[in-house]
């Protein structure tokens, strides 16, 4: 199984590479990789050629924009392996989440759902998504992550299943403004 770091964004509601920014004396990319590692997965970077990281780097998928791009290229590099996507902006992903998201799907994707809201890239893509993301992709080079929840089963976790774990949401909580990253520094 891969560990995907989505990490082409543009960042422009924070000013900066938010993959650079640090959080605590370290990048918000190096925490988000550390998680990623810990949770036992093979840490690439999708969208980007450069990181202060030593792992694989993994171009978007061409002619395409956007997550579903950085999706589809990791899963292109994963060769038939499983693939969970965490956002760079991420950094408070905690490696038993991880674990425990990527253990509910046998097929498709599976996320957390939170506020409604399921968590696109704080998920599990079976290896078979791809010919789906793939055909979604051709079709429209700006096919998002959720229209690829469309086309595959889904396995959605929800708050009383996610909050029994453990966890309380802030795994997939993302640092996109200045104000964000103040209050993450607060909060670690």
């Amino acid at each position: 199984m891969i560990g995907a770091i989505l990490a082409g964004g543009d960042s422009s509601r924070m000013g900066r590479d938010k993959a650079l920014v640090t959080l605590g004396g370290r990048p918000l990319i190096a925490h988000v990789a550390a998680a990623l590692g810990a949770a036992g997965l093979e840490v690439i970077v999708v969208g980007r050629a450069s990181s202060p990281l030593h792992v694989a780097h993994v171009p978007d998928a061409p002619a395409a924009r956007g997550p579903a791009a950085g999706l589809m290229g990791a899963l292109e590099y994963a060769a038939g392996r499983d693939v969970v996507l965490i956002g760079v902006d991420q950094p408070f992903a905690a490696p038993g989440s991880i674990e425990r998201v990527a253990a509910v799907a046998t097929e498709g994707a599976a996320l957390p759902v939170d506020g409604g809201w399921p968590q696109v890239t704080f998920a599990l893509y079976r290896a078979g998504c791809a010919g789906p993301l793939g055909e979604l992709l051709a079709a429209d080079p700006e096919a998002s992550l959720r229209d690829l929840l469309r086309a595959v089963p889904v396995v959605l976790v929800e708050p009383s299943t996610w909050t029994g774990w453990g966890e309380d949401g802030s795994s997939w909580w993302s640092i996109d403004t200045p104000e964000d990253l103040a209050e993450a520094a607060r909060l670690l």
